[in-house]
């Protein structure tokens, strides 16, 4: 009997590994932005990117031809500093995490930044991805092949965007205040779709809940402004998810435990 319990816990053993192993959370993109003095248009550039494994360069789009997306200089006294004001209403700022050279996408991938509305408005924005970054045009929709969560000050609600377009419920997260800069975060998986762990403010989120966020849609990681809005953003980070055992596991896990237990007090 010794010996099969011995057998079993070393697959269980074997199996639990498999189950828990966590990835490293090694980032894909970071940022920190560095005021100057003078302002730093973001479009092309990679400034900020202290981390960047796909290569790529700040992509602009939608928006209006007069507003250029920068970095505040440290004479700037109307913005906060070290974070990209995205100056005007219908503006994405983006960035490529597709896969290029020896950086391959992840299947699990975690977002997150701090985003504050600034001004007395009923602002909009988005924290997320593209399929493609809409063109840069003027009164552009904004929010064409975006998927990710849309934030609604003036309801002080989250939703999820698919493809552009609302799905689901709304989630309440309390009074959005203007001025203040928020943490908003979230996991994916691009193989189911799912948008798993989300948080704002420091707070766990739940009923949001989606398959939208494939592979082919989180082509790029992005910011974005809605109509009548404006935004500043900082801290934005997209790393490869650690991955957090299932319920089951944990089951198992328990029961690893046990046996264990077990065959010491058998000793």
């Amino acid at each position: 009997m010794g010996r099969k319990v011995q057998t079993w816990s070393l697959a269980l053993g074997a199996a639990l590994l498999t189950a828990v192993a966590a990835t490293s959370q090694a980032s894909i993109i970071e940022t920190d932005f560095v005021s100057t003095g003078s302002r730093q248009n973001i479009e092309g550039t990679t400034i900020g990117l202290v981390a960047n494994e796909p290569g790529g360069s700040w992509i602009i789009g939608a928006g209006w031809n007069w507003g250029n997306p920068f970095v505040p200089a440290t004479w700037d006294g109307s913005f906060p500093h070290d974070m990209v004001n995205m100056v005007e209403e219908k503006t994405v700022v983006g960035v490529s995490i597709a896969s290029s050279g020896g950086y391959a996408k992840p299947r699990r991938i975690h977002l997150s930044t701090d985003i504050e509305l600034p001004d007395s408005r009923d602002h909009t924005a988005g924290v997320g991805f593209f399929s493609v970054i809409p063109t840069r045009a003027n009164n552009q929709n904004q929010f064409e092949h975006f998927t990710g969560v849309f934030i609604d000050e003036a309801n002080d609600t989250l939703q999820v965007m698919a493809d552009g377009a609302l799905v689901g419920g709304t989630a309440s997260v309390g009074t959005i205040l203007e001025g203040v800069f928020y943490s908003i975060s979230y996991d994916i998986d691009t193989t189911t779709g799912e948008i798993l762990n989300v948080m704002f403010d420091g707070s766990p989120v739940s009923g949001l809940a989606s398959n939208a966020f494939t592979d082919g849609a989180t082509s790029f990681a992005a910011i974005v402004v809605g109509g009548s809005s404006r935004a500043y953003f900082d801290n934005l980070v997209v790393a490869e998810a650690e991955v957090i055992p299932e319920p089951a596991s944990l089951t198992l896990l328990g029961l690893g435990g046990l046996l264990v237990a077990r065959r010491r007090r058998r000793r």
